[in-house]
């Protein structure tokens, strides 16, 4: 990504970031870590670079529908 603090490329770690929000100048507020190691910083990449990485959210018919196939 793009640090518009360190103004250069930097190299994040996905599995620690908990939130990823849109501004609305076209810029992200990536935030990572929980609780009192919260950190947050802007980054100029667009939100749409990171929806590739989205994971689909699962709802309880979905788990339904998978149980009835595992059954059947």
């Amino acid at each position: 990504v793009d640090s518009i603090e360190k103004q250069c490329p930097v190299i994040i770690n996905l599995e620690h970031v908990s939130e990823i929000a849109p501004l609305k100048d076209g810029t992200c507020e990536i935030t990572t870590g929980e609780a009192k190691d919260r950190r947050t910083f802007r980054v100029s990449n667009s939100y749409d670079v990171f929806k590739q990485f989205v994971i689909q959210t699962v709802s309880a018919e979905d788990i339904e529908r998978k149980v009835a196939r595992l059954k059947g």
